[in-house]
């Protein structure tokens, strides 16, 4: 006949003038928590726009990518018809070395500098991966980890939520969930559901727990 509930910890170390929040029932509210993840987050019609948000940014970045490693391309083209140009001068004889050592050199530099700046972007839009995330697969995931909430003890849960889950704050009979997840725009990053307390007053199972008003 145990108990469990959480409880303020300011409360619980300092007593009610410290906080006088009622204790919380461990299994309700976790159990709570874990149906908004369900029915909240892991629904299809909110996959589908957070995928379509998701798809939107990928397209951004690689749309970024790409201008900038066009905007190289474009550069590297220039300096090698510089470069050409200076060749084709020395080994007709138009100008000697003397006077086109320094350019050539700067230009050499540049044409390095080129080069490593589109490896490194072709190394982000490597690491970027797909351009488009599918739904239907967002979906099915979607699916597996409902059940795997459905299965899993609390203690795996918990691991898992931390992954959705900013914080969790209590306001006397209601839990705000705060989401670290990107959400649509209409959508709102935090969530308030009610939940009842409970209070010890040392009856049958030391637990009591208050009837909702109207019932």
């Amino acid at each position: 006949n145990q108990y469990h509930y959480y409880a303020c910890n300011g409360g619980y170390k300092q007593g009610r003038d410290a906080c006088d929040a009622k204790a919380l029932p461990k299994d309700k509210l976790e159990h709570l928590v874990i149906e908004q993840i369900k029915s909240k987050v892991l629904n299809r019609e909110w996959l589908e726009e957070l995928v379509e948000l998701v798809n939107e940014e990928l397209d951004s970045t690689h749309g970024i990518l790409k201008d900038r490693l066009d905007t190289i391309d474009a550069e590297l083209n220039d300096v090698r018809l510089r470069l050409s140009k200076l060749y084709d001068a020395l080994e007709t004889g138009k100008l000697s070395l003397d006077d086109l050592a320094s350019r050539i050199k700067e230009l050499r530099i540049r044409q390095d500098e080129l080069h490593k700046a589109r490896l490194q972007l072709e190394v982000e839009m490597d690491a970027q991966g797909a351009t488009h995330i599918d739904a239907e697969t967002v979906k099915s995931y979607a699916e597996d980890l409902k059940n795997l909430l459905g299965a899993a003890d609390i203690i795996e849960s918990k691991a898992f939520l931390r992954s959705f889950i900013k914080r969790i704050e209590i306001n006397k009979n209601e839990a705000e969930i705060q989401y670290k997840l990107t959400v649509p725009p209409h959508w709102s990053d935090r969530q308030s559901i009610g939940v009842l307390p409970i209070d010890t007053f040392g009856g049958e199972g030391g637990i009591r727990t208050p009837t909702p008003e109207g019932t």
